[in-house]
């Protein structure tokens, strides 16, 4: 069945010089972008006694779906439902804000946080066994002067402690909502694919789970992540 949307302002890239095009009207067929053009151009007539469904955009703007060559789908989700610390100002108000949310939610194994750039607390420090693990390859855990890990992690290293554990911490319910809140916030934001460019074995575990209970909403692309190796 054919949509035409009319009297709007539909965006496209379909010029000879590939500069963009406003057009006022939009066909589309079975998920396929037909035709762009004007109200009074002929292919607007020639529908015949082919059904269609008229949208009548009433000057809104029509975008093509953006898609993000680069992202983390599960992590993103995750950090979606983290606690924001980003309005926070001093070390008071963090601590605030995670009593609070201890309080709120007094059976959490953990309280999850983001938007703060700060050291980690002593009880994740020896959650995360950091202070007996070696740095690995392609990353640092910062240490200070008397060699205690102060929770500074660069590159590969949270990728070889932290992720590995928030994983294993995580149930499948959870990850599973992880990646429902993720998709919903692409959706919002006007995007129709993602390209996660770090899936493993418990991001694609989780796909598989939630592909098995309901259609992906978003077209999905991946790079299996290949951790630092020393040899």
């Amino acid at each position: 069945m054919k949509t035409i949307f009319k009297n709007g302002k539909v965006f496209s890239c379909a010029g000879q010089n590939h500069d963009a095009e406003i057009h006022s009207c939009m066909i589309v067929c079975d998920e396929w972008v037909e035709f762009f053009g004007e109200k009074n151009d002929s292919a607007l007539s020639e529908t015949g006694e082919e059904p269609f469904h008229i949208i009548d955009l009433q000057n809104r703007m029509v975008l093509p779906g953006f898609i993000d060559g680069h992202m983390h789908l599960l992590l993103l989700g995750s950090a979606l439902q983290k606690i924001d610390l980003a309005s926070c100002k001093t070390l008071d108000d963090i601590r605030h804000v995670i009593r609070s949310a201890a309080q709120a939610d007094p059976h959490a194994a953990r309280i999850l946080c983001r938007g703060w750039m700060h050291s980690m607390m002593e009880a994740a420090l020896a959650e995360l066994k950091l202070q007996y693990m070696l740095d690995p390859a392609g990353g640092v855990i910062h240490r200070d002067e008397s060699g205690k890990a102060t929770g500074l992690l660069s590159e590969a290293a949270t990728m070889t402690a932290v992720w590995p554990f928030l994983a294993k911490a995580a149930s499948m319910g959870d990850k599973l909502k992880s990646v429902r809140e993720a998709i919903k916030t692409y959706k919002t934001a006007g995007y129709t694919g993602v390209i996660d460019m770090t899936m493993d074995e418990n991001g694609w575990e989780a796909l598989e789970e939630l592909r098995s209970k309901e259609e992906l909403s978003i077209h999905l692309a991946a790079y299996w992540l290949i951790s630092p190796s020393k040899h």
